[in-house]
């Protein structure tokens, strides 16, 4: 079975004359099938831990690194999505040109990656403050030490 193939041996397909945008193609998809329900789960569960290890900076470089390297594999993903579709769903959704995998797989996590980024600018951005704020009370306590001396 050539590349080609992989794509067109299904019998039921999203109507894509139909579709003619993302809201469109969106409302196109079956939602109640188990592995989409799934995949959306997975996605509230994987922001519910981010959000509970967002003091764990270690964790959620590892986190954040498998989440981009999942991105990375999506077309692998969706090749093999194309071949096996028959086996855990009721429609062929991975079509050649990734419009699937891209909007339903990797764009949540491409924005759950921003949202460890956020995350990570605000801590980074809140270490400094408490730093800054360290500092000029060291700053003025030398300075009333320095003060007491010189009297």
């Amino acid at each position: 079975m050539d590349h080609d193939d992989i794509f067109l041996d299904s019998s039921s397909f999203v109507a894509t004359d139909q579709i003619t945008g993302i809201w469109s193609f969106l409302m196109s998809i079956d939602w109640s099938e188990g592995w989409l329900q799934a995949t959306l789960a997975s996605y509230i569960i994987l922001i519910v831990t981010i959000l509970l290890l967002r003091h764990f900076f270690y964790v959620l470089v590892g986190l954040f690194l498998l989440i981009l390297s999942v991105v990375y594999n999506a077309e692998t993903i969706n090749k093999y999505g194309a071949q096996n579709w028959n086996k855990f769903s009721r429609q062929q959704y991975f079509d050649s040109s990734g419009m699937f995998i891209s909007l339903v797989f990797s764009l949540p996590l491409i924005c759950i990656s921003l949202f460890i980024m956020i995350l990570w600018v605000y801590q980074s951005a809140h270490l400094l403050i408490s730093l800054k704020r360290k500092e000029l009370i060291g700053h003025a306590e030398c300075s009333t030490s320095k003060n007491k001396k010189d009297q």
